[in-house]
Parts: C-alpha cells; sequence; structure tokens
C-alpha cells in the first residue's frame, strides 16, 4: 500500500491497479531522488540497476520520466516503508512503529538529505 500522510491523517491507496499507469513528474527529479532512495535502501538490487540505468541516460542528455508504477514500486522508498526492514532501520523506525511513521521519517530524512 501507499501511504500519502496528512497531519493526523492517513490515505491509504492501493497501488496496484497502477502497475502500468506512466507517472510523469513535472520536472526532471530522478537523479537525485536515486541518490536519497540508495542512502536508505543501498542493498535493493533492483534500485542500484535503476540507478546506472538513470545514470546512463542523464550522461547522454536523456530524460527519465515518465516512469512506471511497477518500477517505481520496486524502488521508490516512499512507496516501499511497509516491505523495506532496511529502509525502516536507516530512518530511525523502531519495530512495531506504524507505516505512516515510518513514511514521516523516510519524508523527513529527505527533507535533510544533502547528498
Amino acid at each position: 500500500m501507499f501511504y500519502y500522510s496528512l497531519p493526523g491523517h492517513i490515505i491509504d491507496v492501493p497501488i496496484a491497479i497502477m502497475q502500468f499507469d506512466n507517472l510523469r513528474s513535472a520536472h526532471e527529479y530522478t537523479e537525485s531522488n536515486a541518490k536519497f532512495a540508495k542512502s536508505v535502501e543501498p542493498g535493493n538490487a533492483e534500485l542500484i540497476t535503476r540507478i546506472d540505468d538513470v545514470m546512463a541516460k542523464r550522461s547522454r542528455g536523456e530524460p527519465t520520466v515518465p516512469s512506471k508504477m511497477g518500477d517505481e514500486k520496486k524502488t521508490n522508498p516512499f512507496l516501499r516503508v511497509d516491505i523495506s526492514e532496511e529502509i525502516r532501520s536507516n530512518v530511525g523506525a523502531t519495530s512495531g512503529e506504524p507505516d505512516d511513521v515510518v513514511f514521516a521519517k523516510v519524508r523527513k530524512a529527505k527533507d535533510n538529505f544533502r547528498g
């Protein structure tokens, strides 16, 4: 599940239905987002492969957007707080903390990331 957290509220969205939808951002964020993702989940082999692809595309001046929701589910830490113990550990989540709290910790880590 994807959790979008507002102060005191959570919107729980089943992302399986969006498996093949293209995600389009207004700007080219993929490279900087990939660096952050690696900082919180360096053991994710699919993330490392995606980073290699992103860096190759950017070095050729090619865009990395749009992306597929399926790829995001495998590599985007905001979509993985409910399945990745590595992310949970690296953002300082304790055992048993609810996913929305962990999501907020990932958001804070991203806000403070300077990589």
